[in-house]
């Protein structure tokens, strides 16, 4: 066997699964970057295929209704990450010392995870229901005045924001207690014999130490919530008035309510380029951030 063939030999063992990552991914998404560039409306399939260049981006651009889709998933994604993240972290420091019934709570933390996402979605629709769910009950004990969560404009927001941390959160809280117990306990004993408070051991070697466990619970969640579609068809189709329509609903809508799959196509670019630009920002500012910390 000849040098030659000897180098050949990796690549022949992993030319299967390139195989299937071309067949998978690449082609899916190539398909549907050359569907974005044409007009292709299902309602009319006389017309067929009809090559539209950049007006399917340009019109989406400047639509309303794409920039109001747009904000709500920006209002979405932010505040959903604004909770979800220092609530796993806070949980995964509570859990992370001995203290008894420690791997049930462990367990009873992880549960939400085990369900499928649709039945959580209903679940939380009984409890938010204005005039019979627990939610509005418990707000009528302590003479809040109750809300109607899921069809009021300036609350369904808020609701699928809280559906969506109670349900993400032990995905983050998962991950920061796998990074905490990875620290190498003589770093924090001997902080503690020099003196070191409790915050300042958390500010000065559990954080940085955790910066890559949490800048990968980060950009998961960031991608995770971008794409958020089934708690919106089992809460709020959108609504009220285009209250939740973030840009996966709006996708679906042109998609498959108005059959209009170049535009749909040319949408899903766009999101992609969205999450691309999005998760790019996050890892330099956290590399940064990180090297600053250890300077």
């Amino acid at each position: 066997m000849t040098g030659l063939q000897r180098s050949l030999i990796p690549y022949l063992f992993l030319a299967p699964s390139a195989l299937v990552l071309l067949l998978v991914v690449a082609v899916p998404i190539g398909y549907a970057v050359t569907l974005s560039f044409v007009q292709w409306d299902l309602l009319r399939p006389e017309r067929g295929l009809q090559f539209a260049g950049l007006l399917n981006y340009a019109e989406l651009i400047v639509s309303d209704v794409f920039r109001e889709a747009l904000v709500v998933t920006l209002i979405f994604v932010a505040g959903s990450l604004t909770l979800q993240m220092p609530l796993g972290l806070a949980l995964a420091l509570l859990v992370n010392r001995e203290f008894h019934f420690k791997y049930t709570v462990q367990s009873l933390l992880l549960m939400p995870l085990m369900v499928m996402p649709v039945a959580v979605s209903m679940y939380w629709r009984h409890m938010l229901e204005p005039s019979t769910g627990v939610i509005n009950h418990l707000l009528r004990l302590i003479g809040v005045p109750v809300q109607s969560w899921l069809s009021d404009l300036n609350w369904a927001l808020v609701a699928l924001v809280i559906v969506d941390t109670c349900r993400a959160t032990p995905f983050v809280f998962i991950l920061c207690l796998a990074g905490l117990q990875a620290i190498p306990r003589e770093l924090p004993e001997a902080a503690r014999v020099d003196g070191a408070s409790a915050l300042a051991l958390l500010r000065h070697i559990t954080l940085p130490l955790l910066a890559p466990v949490l800048l990968v619970a980060l950009l998961l969640r960031l991608m995770d919530a971008i794409r958020v579609f089934d708690l919106i068809v089992a809460l709020t189709l959108g609504g009220p008035g285009g209250a939740t329509r973030t840009l996966i609903y709006l996708n679906y809508e042109i998609a498959f309510s108005y059959f209009q799959i170049g535009r749909a196509a040319a949408l899903s670019v766009l999101i992609v380029l969205l999450i691309t630009l999005l998760s790019v920002n996050l890892i330099r500012r956290m590399q940064r951030e990180v090297m600053a910390s250890r300077d």
